[in-house]
């Protein structure tokens, strides 16, 4: 059944909303005399379909007449829509940042789905992410397992207390690798896109990440800074490999490093910068690769 868009809502949203997001976000203001709505019927263009694939406009529904938003209305679902993206918009700028180099280093930056490991302590000076450990050596991996998934092996750590987390693109939590879960022993799991239907190598266990890219975090135990080399030996031991690399040697290709992205502002800092246009902008490339979850439906509908 036919669907329409009331273009005067939209353009009533777009005059009050834009304007109130650029005060409030701390973006560049717009002139009074601006006509913002095409900048905000371009966010729409490009939000929409991305909404439509994932099936919040049910085509089966009976046309209705929008009814027309207030001011306040559309200033809260504006406000609601940014909060909502916020996970998914920072961690896309923090990975553009932090994979933006040729191979691993010690500030834990590294290519996508290459290990990293940090040997020491993380000081007052790390901005990459906005909250670190200040007394734990952490491994990372950041991955992209649309084409592949990604083996991960960790060593016999012989009884010694550690986990690995891995987190989506939202930045839930959704499976933990570890002491208390998997156990200490040698272990193999592989993190597979959703949808995936491949076949794995015996013994290898999967993963399924909610979405096609996301972070694992390791976390070794540590026993004081004479216990240190120990930690390094386990870091060492520890692989991550494309599926079709598994069993076998592998060299990680060097990773391109792209001279447009901005490596000084901290991107906490990066996402502060960007325009409501540009920010919903970013969103709509983002949820083809990242859907959002099941429990998300009820503030999406609202949006």
């Amino acid at each position: 059944m036919e669907r329409t868009v009331k273009v005067t809502t939209l353009h009533y949203m777009a005059a009050k909303t834009v304007p109130r997001l650029c005060d409030s976000l701390g973006a560049p203001k717009i002139p009074k005399e601006t006509d913002v709505t095409p900048i905000f019927l371009r966010g729409m263009r490009q939000w929409l379909p991305g909404l439509l694939l994932l099936g919040m406009v049910q085509a089966s529904a009976p046309a209705r007449a929008a009814a027309p938003l207030s001011e306040e209305e559309a200033y809260e679902i504006g406000m609601e829509a940014y909060t909502y993206a916020y996970p998914l918009v920072l961690m896309e700028l923090t990975n553009r940042v932090t994979t933006n180099i040729a191979r691993p280093d010690n500030s834990l930056r590294a290519p996508y789905n290459q290990l990293v490991h940090a040997t020491a302590v993380p000081d007052a000076s790390y901005r990459d992410v906005v909250r670190v450990n200040a007394d734990t050596l952490y491994s990372l991996v950041r991955y992209d397992v649309g084409r592949e998934p990604m083996v991960i092996t960790v060593p016999d750590t012989q009884g010694r207390y550690f986990s690995l987390t891995l987190m989506d693109m939202w930045t839930d939590a959704y499976a933990s690798i570890g002491t208390r879960t998997t156990g200490s022993a040698t272990g193999h799991f592989a993190i597979v896109a959703p949808g995936w239907q491949g076949t794995l190598p015996a013994g290898v266990r999967k993963i399924v990440s909610p979405t096609q890219g996301g972070w694992m975090t390791a976390r070794i135990q540590s026993n004081g800074v004479a216990d240190l080399p120990k930690v390094h030996q386990l870091q060492a031991g520890m692989q991550a490999v494309p599926l079709s690399a598994f069993g076998k040697p592998y060299a990680a290709p060097a990773g391109k490093v792209d001279p447009a992205i901005d490596m000084k502002t901290p991107p906490v800092d990066q996402v502060k910068q960007l325009s409501p246009a540009a920010y919903f902008a970013l969103l709509a490339e983002l949820l083809p690769k990242h859907p959002p979850h099941a429990a998300d439906y009820p503030v999406l509908l609202r949006m």
